[in-house]
Parts: structure tokens; C-alpha cells; sequence
């Protein structure tokens, strides 16, 4: 083999050895949550609109960017659109890390829930590239969603 074979087949080597070790950091080192809910409630619930308004708090530990998916329990399991996270506050590089953030989002209540049901929430964060596969998991609390008389 020539010179310059040995030198690439080296280089690729070398490649290879860089992006595994790199691979194995993200998904056995970089596991820790950017955020930890602290509480979710319920701050308004419009029966016209059938639109309640959750409030959350958590604290946030760093920025990753992230989807909410989320369900609504009444006996059955409804399924919600996924939301991007995160708001605004989070995103912000002058809110320091392990601060406080709070954020409202708008929760759509189908027709056919006339009792009061349970929210649950699932934030799916990627922080590095093999989280875009393996996304790191935060469950929220359970938000009981109380439907005033109407």
C-alpha cells in the first residue's frame, strides 16, 4: 500500500475513534434534564372556547430546545397535538441557569369531556445529536382540570 492509503486509512481510523467516543458521551453522559417541574395548574378555563389555560413552573437547568406531548385521562386516554417548547422565558440567555421559569399554554378540551379529567404532560428534550433520537424524558405532575358548571 502506498504511502497516502496508510495516511487516509489512519485519518479514518482516527475519524471513527472521534465520533464514537463522542457518541458515547452524549448518550451515557449528557443525560441529566434541563428542566424539573416544580407544579402545573389549571389558571382559566373558558367553556365557549372549550380552551383552558395550564401554568407551569419548573426550573430550569439549561437550554435544549423540545416537544410537549401531552394526554387528557377521563376513563379514556386523549391524545393532545404536540407543542414546541420551550417559551420564550427559556430560550432567554439572560435568564441564568437553575432560575425559575413560568409559562402558560393553552390546552384544547374536546367536546365530549363535560366532566373534570386529568392533564398529563411529557417534555421531550434534545440537547445533543443523539437525543434527536433518544430525546431526554421530564413527566410532569398530574394537573386535575376542574370544568365549571355551564
Amino acid at each position: 500500500m502506498s504511502r497516502i492509503t496508510n495516511y487516509a486509512v489512519t485519518a479514518l481510523a482516527i475519524l471513527f475513534y472521534c465520533l464514537t467516543i463522542a457518541s458515547a458521551w452524549c448518550a451515557f453522559f449528557d443525560t441529566s434534564p434541563p428542566i424539573d417541574v416544580i407544579s402545573a395548574r389549571v389558571v382559566s378555563f373558558d367553556r365557549q372556547t372549550r380552551i383552558a389555560l395550564v401554568e407551569w413552573e419548573a426550573l430550569k437547568h439549561r437550554y435544549c430546545p423540545g416537544v410537549r406531548a401531552g394526554w387528557l385521562r377521563d376513563g379514556v386516554v386523549v391524545s393532545l397535538p404536540e407543542v414546541v417548547l420551550p417559551p420564550e422565558n427559556f430560550r432567554d440567555p439572560a435568564s441564568p441557569a437553575d432560575s425559575i421559569i413560568r409559562w402558560t399554554i393553552p390546552l384544547e378540551v374536546p367536546p365530549y369531556l363535560q366532566d373534570d379529567f386529568i392533564y398529563k404532560a411529557e417534555w421531550q428534550f434534545s440537547c445533543n445529536f443523539m437525543q434527536t433520537v433518544f430525546p431526554l424524558r421530564v413527566e410532569s405532575p398530574f394537573v386535575p382540570v376542574h370544568q365549571p358548571p355551564g
